[in-house]
């Protein structure tokens, strides 16, 4: 996923546990996965607004006259 080994992640998933306790790591994985659900939501929408705009920007480059374009007069 991120370059990060199994092992690894036990590793940090230990570390989680003695720095946050049992009962804080459950609410704190669930914000996190809320945070990274939200971040690739906001990411994909800005992805989709930039390749709608590269799409009407080649439209318009085809067929000046299409947006507005002088076409050259």
């Amino acid at each position: 996923m991120f370059g990060v080994s199994f092992g690894e992640l036990i590793i940090i998933g230990l570390v989680g546990l003695v720095v946050f306790g049992p009962e804080k790591l459950p609410e704190l994985a669930r914000s996190c996965g809320n945070f990274m659900a939200k971040f690739n939501q906001a990411l994909e929408s800005v992805q989709q607004e930039f390749h709608k705009g590269l799409e009407e920007a080649e439209v318009a480059a085809e067929d000046p006259t299409q947006h507005g374009g002088s076409g050259g007069v």
